[in-house]
């Protein structure tokens, strides 16, 4: 069975940027992930370290978060891929220094 993600902050830390797409989304998690697991023995999102699934589980999890009303899913035109707005907060003061670093770092490197 496939992991869903634990720490939704990571998605919704990154779901209002447009161009976060959901290729950009996994490449955030999965440097995260990575970023985590090599300091600390474990991955920040709960799935686990070069998951084959992670493209999956992480569409679970933003259908999860649209079905509660934590994200709300938007179509964009001219055949681009979806996006989701959080309509929520992330609670990044639920996440301790070592997460929030390696969370903003993550979307750096995925951005650039």
């Amino acid at each position: 069975m496939v992991a869903v993600v634990e720490h939704q902050n990571l998605i919704l830390r990154c779901a209002g940027d447009p161009g976060m797409d959901l290729q950009r989304l996994g490449k955030v998690v999965q440097q995260a992930d990575q970023t985590c697991f090599e300091a600390y023995g474990e991955t920040i999102s709960g799935i686990p370290c070069h998951s084959p699934h992670l493209q999956q589980t992480i569409s679970e999890a933003l259908e999860l978060m649209a079905s509660s009303e934590d994200v709300m899913r938007i179509e964009n035109g001219n055949g681009k891929a979806a996006r989701h707005l959080p309509l929520v907060k992330a609670e990044l003061r639920r996440l301790n220094a070592a997460e929030y670093i390696i969370i903003e770092h993550a979307i750096c490197l995925a951005l650039a």
